[in-house]
Order: C-alpha cells, then sequence, then structure tokens
C-alpha cells in the first residue's frame, strides 16, 4: 500500500486493518470499538486533517508504515514537526501515552468521540529498535515532552490536536423571575412577594479543543433534576422615565412628591380653559389639565369622566397633601397645600382659596 493510499485510510478501513491484523491480542478491536466517532465538523475542516482514531494513531504510522510492519515492530517514536520528541517501549506505552495526551486536552469527565491530526504530528515504530528501547522513557514523562513540544510549535508550523467529547454536568439555575406590574407604587419600588429558589438539571454538552483549549461549546441536551421556584416581584409604574422598562428599572422615579408636581402646575396659571381641550396653550380642560401635570411626571392617567374619581386610593379632607386630586361632581382640582387648589376652570388655569367651594365627592392620592 503505498503512502498516498495510506494517508487517506478512512475509520471503517483502519478498523478492518486492526481487526485482520491484531486479533491476537485484543488492542486494535477494543481501541477501535471506543474511538471511531467522527464529526461532520472535522469531516469538512478545510486544513484537510488526517482524522483517525486513537488506535489507529497508535498502529498505523502516518508518515506510511504499514499496518503490517507495525504489528511487528517495537518500540514507538513520537515526532513532531519531523523532530523526534520522545519513545516509548512498546504499542501498548505508545497507545497510554495518546490516550493520556488526548485526557489532558479534554474537559474533565468528558468522553472522547473523535480527534483530529495533522501530518505534523507523528506516531510510527522506531527506526532503530534498540537504540531506542534505550532512550524510552515512561508514560507520564513522553506525555509532559509532547505538550511542551505542541506549546512551543510555531505559528506558520503549529502542530494541533483537535478534540471532540462529551460529558455532562450538573448544573444550578434560577427560574426566570415573575414580575407583578403594580400603577400604585413609584418606578424603581420593588417589593418580593416570593423568594427565588434554585433548580438543577443535567446538561450535556460537546467541546472542542485544540490543543487543550476550549474552542466551541454545544449544549446538547438539558434534563431537569430540581425545578425550583421563580421569584415573584411588584414593581412600580408610576413616575417611569419615558423609554424606561418598568421591570427592569431601578433608579429614581421622575415623580418625587406632589409639591414639585404642583408648583409645575402652578407654571401655567392663566393657560385658556376649553371644554374638552388637551392643549395648554389653545384651551385645556380640568381633566386633562391634571392628566397632563402627571404625564409631565412619568404617571399616565386614566382618561374619561369620571375615571380620576377612581384612580389611586381614597384619603379624608383633613389628611390631604399637594398633588391630591380633588372630584367634585362634575369638576377636578389639584391640592396644592395651606388650604388652595389649583385648577382649569373657564377663566383659565387659576388658584381657588377654597377647596370646599362646592360639594366634594372624593379626594384621591395617585402615589401613596
Amino acid at each position: 500500500m503505498n503512502e498516498n493510499k495510506e494517508k487517506n485510510y478512512t475509520i471503517e478501513q483502519n478498523k478492518q486493518v486492526m481487526t485482520e491484523h491484531h486479533d491476537n491480542d485484543g488492542f486494535g478491536e477494543d481501541l477501535g470499538r471506543s474511538y471511531t466517532r467522527v464529526s461532520d465538523n472535522l469531516r469538512r475542516n478545510r486544513r484537510k486533517y488526517a482524522i483517525i482514531s486513537v488506535a489507529a494513531a497508535v498502529l498505523i504510522a502516518i508518515g506510511g508504515v504499514s499496518a503490517a510492519a507495525v504489528a511487528n515492530v517495537a518500540p514507538y517514536a513520537i515526532s513532531i514537526n519531523g523532530k523526534q520528541v520522545c519513545t516509548v517501549s512498546g504499542k501498548n506505552e505508545a497507545e497510554v501515552v495518546v490516550k493520556g495526551l488526548v485526557a489532558d486536552y479534554v474537559p474533565e469527565g468528558s468522553v472522547v468521540k473523535a480527534i483530529s491530526t495533522d501530518d505534523m504530528i507523528k506516531v510510527e515504530p522506531a527506526e532503530s529498535a534498540s537504540e531506542a528501547r534505550d532512550n524510552a522513557v515512561g508514560v507520564d514523562e513522553a506525555i509532559e515532552n509532547l505538550k511542551d513540544a505542541i506549546s512551543e510549535s510555531k505559528d506558520d508550523a503549529k502542530a494541533e490536536i483537535t478534540v471532540v467529547s462529551t460529558g455532562m454536568e450538573v448544573e444550578k439555575f434560577t427560574p426566570k423571575t415573575k414580575y407583578i406590574k403594580d400603577d400604585t407604587m413609584l418606578a424603581g419600588e420593588a417589593v418580593v412577594e416570593v423568594e427565588a429558589k434554585k433548580g438543577s438539571k443535567e446538561v450535556t454538552k460537546r467541546y472542542t479543543t485544540v490543543n487543550g483549549e476550549v474552542t466551541g461549546e454545544e449544549v446538547l441536551k438539558e434534563t431537569v433534576i430540581k425545578k425550583g421556584k421563580a421569584a415573584k416581584i411588584r414593581k412600580g409604574t408610576l413616575g417611569l422615565p419615558e423609554g424606561e422598562d418598568w421591570k427592569t428599572y431601578e433608579g429614581d422615579p421622575i415623580y418625587q412628591n406632589g409639591e414639585e408636581l404642583t408648583q409645575t402646575a402652578l407654571n401655567y396659571l392663566g393657560a385658556p380653559y376649553k371644554y374638552g381641550g388637551h392643549s395648554l396653550v389653545n384651551g385645556i380642560d380640568c381633566v386633562q389639565f391634571i392628566r397632563q401635570m402627571y404625564a409631565k411626571y412619568g404617571i399616565s392617567l386614566p382618561n374619561g369622566k369620571n375615571a380620576l374619581k377612581h384612580v389611586g386610593f381614597a384619603v379624608n379632607y383633613k389628611d390631604m397633601r399637594p398633588g391630591d386630586i380633588i372630584c367634585y361632581s362634575n369638576h377636578y382640582a389639584l391640592y396644592i397645600g395651606n388650604g388652595k387648589i389649583v385648577h382649569a376652570i373657564r377663566k383659565g388655569v387659576s388658584v381657588g382659596n377654597n377647596p370646599k367651594y362646592r360639594g366634594i365627592v372624593t379626594i384621591r392620592r395617585v402615589v401613596g
């Protein structure tokens, strides 16, 4: 068999050679069963690595030594970029060295599925058996020598061992938090109603390593062992800055207190009144005036003739504070403190000195 054909051996051909020539010791058959799965990604590798099993790496000289010759010679030499790195005393030791090298190059506990090496790394029977036997090193030393030689190889002639393996890990996880929207709380405020409890899951992953460095990781399967419990958090929305998400916002709300809001309202004294109007310039009615003042602080109040009578919660007259909405039968005003109100009436936005100038139906507080 010539060199080109030897390099182009498929995994199935390697298995056949091992079965034909090594049934007497079981070595080829056992390793053939253990390491013959090759990923599609490695088959498509543009660098055209010679894809081999661990058994093939030990038994078949990548440089072109025939399987029959390999079966009858020992010890073995291992070379990097044409330079011999070490020799070991026999094929069994070569097997252990290669397995040990690969084991050091995959995540702990993972199972090797495929190996790719280029022709810069060669495992072959030593040319001079007696001299090689005298210079043979132990398995651990051989592994360390190979790792050093691989790491020292230069970029333009970099020796690489690519390994695909799979492994299973048990990971803890926290179920996705459930958020409850609360229109009575300020933006950024949060109340934890249910504490989260971590769960656990078995995660099967496929790893790709190059010289021991993980270059790819893919989750193949996840199996939940313990479900855990999702946290339930009530989050406020009042005064939420524009463009922010109420679920994740943790800053201060635009709205700080009713006094700030009423001071803003006083800036519009004299704005014209218009029944059903929405404009502070061209005309506005009492409902829209209050809605727009709150809107300036990120608080959206419902529209409609009677809607403001149901926002927030009710407070007593003696407990009023700036920013509270005083609801009359057909009119609305903002309490600004010191027994005064500001509202939109026929003569325009004005200050009133008597909140009880007409019968009060309810007083509503939007922010507690």
